[in-house]
């Protein structure tokens, strides 16, 4: 008569499967715990050579009628972070005075936010802006600066046929990347705007790092001048210069 397993071989059959769970659940914590230790230590690594922490401004803009500076801001360090305050030129923002979208000021690695302030009247444009720094919680400060515009003259041309000017804005420098040239070459600088052309109520400008232009049209001829250039970097910060330009008389 059949009267099953024994006490004892059913004792050990339950320590031998326990054993076993056991094994596995130790193996599987190994392996996660090895996993963790090796993105521990990658996490150390990239610390110690100082890309433990990370913001990248994004974007700026400036809404001229409310006087709201939104800056984009993202994580690219390697731990979260919190926006403590936001400095703008010599304005200071604390937290409590921060706009953060879409999660708040707590930035995870990785994410990105809009961070809001409004400026005092002084500022009309986002051109009255030369610098961004923004602080964490962690001790860490990010300083932005607006591109710093220069102007040179490559070349003249001057004959009683042509009144040439090739100008340069090569030289202008910037701590990230200058991606927009703006120039005006017959500058109003009694209403500090750009003179429009007569004829097609067009701006006298041009784009790109190198421009040059010609004076000999009839509604200007030789003079003193005033030409502008604006750069405009990959954050949407903007860095303006004025310079005079005498074209002579040709006889």
């Amino acid at each position: 008569m059949n009267k099953g397993l024994s006490p004892i071989i059913a004792t050990m059959i339950l320590i031998g499967i326990a054993i076993s769970i056991g094994a596995i659940v130790s193996i599987w914590f190994s392996a996660q715990s090895q996993d963790y230790m090796y993105k521990e230590g990658e996490r150390r690594e990239r610390i110690l050579n100082k890309e433990g922490e990370s913001l990248v401004l994004v974007h700026v803009t400036f809404d001229s009628g409310t006087r709201d500076l939104t800056l984009t801001v993202q994580n690219n360090g390697t731990s979260d972070m919190e926006i403590a305050y936001l400095k703008v030129d010599q304005v200071f923002f604390r937290q409590t005075n921060l706009t953060c979208n879409p999660t708040g000021c707590q930035l995870d690695y990785s994410n990105s936010a809009d961070v809001t302030v409004t400026l005092p009247a002084s500022y009309d444009s986002i051109d009255d802006i030369s610098s961004l720094e923004i602080g964490s919680t962690l001790g860490n400060l990010f300083i932005y600066n607006a591109p710093s515009p220069a102007i040179n003259i490559l070349s003249t041309f001057f004959d009683e046929h042509n009144l040439l000017v090739t100008f340069s804005g090569e030289k202008s420098i910037d701590d990230g990347e200058i991606v927009k040239y703006e120039w005006c070459f017959h500058y109003d600088d009694a209403n500090d705007v750009c003179n429009t052309d007569p004829a097609t109520s067009e701006p006298y400008d041009g784009v790109g790092s190198v421009s040059s232009f010609q004076y000999n049209d009839p509604n200007l001829g030789p003079g003193d001048y005033t030409v502008q250039l604006v750069v405009i970097d990959e954050t949407g910060m903007v860095g303006v210069i004025t310079i005079p330009i005498p074209i002579p008389v040709i006889t």
